[in-house]
C-alpha cells in the first residue's frame, strides 16, 4: 500500500496526465543578450518582451523602465513617430538614455516603449514557429526490461498510476523543416483557433487562439529541422 506522501505524488502525476500536452519549437528570439548559434552551448537567460507607456522626463533625460535585468529595447515610438537607437536614444542600466543628439519626444508627454527582459519565468515561445500535440503520454516505471532509455535508465509503460508521466512529441518531415531551432516549450491545454480542426495535431501560431498553460521553456543547443526527417522529444516527469 502506498504511502500518503507517494499518493500525493501519484495524485499530481495523475492531474498532470489528464490534460492534452503539446510542444512548441522556435528560434533565436530578437534582442537576447547572450545569442548562440548552431553547436554552441545556449544561455540559462530566459527573456519576455514587455510594452510600457513612459512619461517623458526633461530634454536630454534618462528615464527609468519598470523591468530590472533589460537586454533589449525593441522599440520606442510616440504615435506615428519612431526613434532609432543609436541616434536619439540608447539603453543604459534597465533606463532609456535620452542624452544623445537626435529628436526625443517632449518633456512630460507619453510614449511607448517595447523592450525584451531577462526573466526565468516566461510563458510562451519568444519566436515560436509552430508546435505539435504530445504522440503519447503515459505513466512509467524503472525496469531492467524497459524499452524507453531516459537519463541513463530505462523504462517501461504502466496503466497502473505512477508518480512518473512519460512524454513524447514528434514532429513530421513537414514540419517546420528548414527552421533553426533555439528553444523549446511545453504547453497544457492549448486552444485552436475557430476553423481549425479538432483533431489537427500540428498548429502554426496563427493557428492557436490561446496557447494555453506554459509548464516549462529552455534554451537548447540549436539543430535545423532537415526537410524530410521526423524529430523526436521524450520526457519523464516525476511528480
Amino acid at each position: 500500500m502506498l504511502s500518503i506522501v507517494d499518493q500525493g505524488h501519484v495524485a499530481a502525476a495523475s492531474f498532470f496526465k489528464s490534460h492534452t500536452w503539446w510542444m512548441a519549437i522556435g528560434g533565436l528570439p530578437i534582442g537576447y543578450k547572450d545569442p548562440w548559434t548552431l553547436g554552441q552551448i545556449p544561455p540559462n537567460n530566459l527573456s519576455a518582451v514587455y510594452t510600457e507607456t513612459i512619461s517623458k522626463g526633461i530634454s536630454g533625460s534618462i528615464d527609468a523602465l519598470s523591468k530590472t535585468s533589460v537586454l533589449k529595447i525593441v522599440l520606442v515610438k510616440q504615435n506615428s513617430t519612431v526613434y532609432e537607437e543609436g541616434v536619439s536614444f540608447q539603453l543604459t542600466d534597465n533606463k532609456v538614455d535620452w542624452t544623445l543628439a537626435g529628436s526625443e519626444p517632449a518633456p512630460t508627454s507619453s510614449y511607448e516603449v517595447v523592450y525584451r527582459y531577462s526573466t526565468g519565468a516566461v510563458s510562451s515561445l519568444l519566436d515560436e514557429y509552430g508546435r505539435k500535440q504530445a504522440f503519447q503520454v503515459s505513466f512509467v516505471q524503472e525496469s531492467n526490461s524497459g524499452t524507453i532509455i531516459y537519463d541513463g535508465s530505462k523504462w517501461e509503460v504502466t496503466l497502473t498510476p505512477t508518480k512518473f508521466v512519460y512524454v513524447k512529441f514528434v514532429f513530421e518531415p513537414t514540419e517546420e523543416t528548414g527552421s533553426i531551432i533555439h528553444q523549446l516549450g511545453i504547453f497544457f491545454d492549448t486552444v485552436r483557433a475557430n476553423g481549425v480542426p479538432g483533431g489537427q495535431a500540428h498548429l502554426v501560431p496563427a493557428e492557436v487562439s490561446d496557447p494555453g498553460f506554459c509548464y516549462m521553456v529552455e534554451n537548447i543547443v540549436p539543430f535545423e529541422r532537415v526537410v524530410g526527417k521526423s524529430e523526436s522529444f521524450e520526457y519523464i516527469f516525476p511528480y
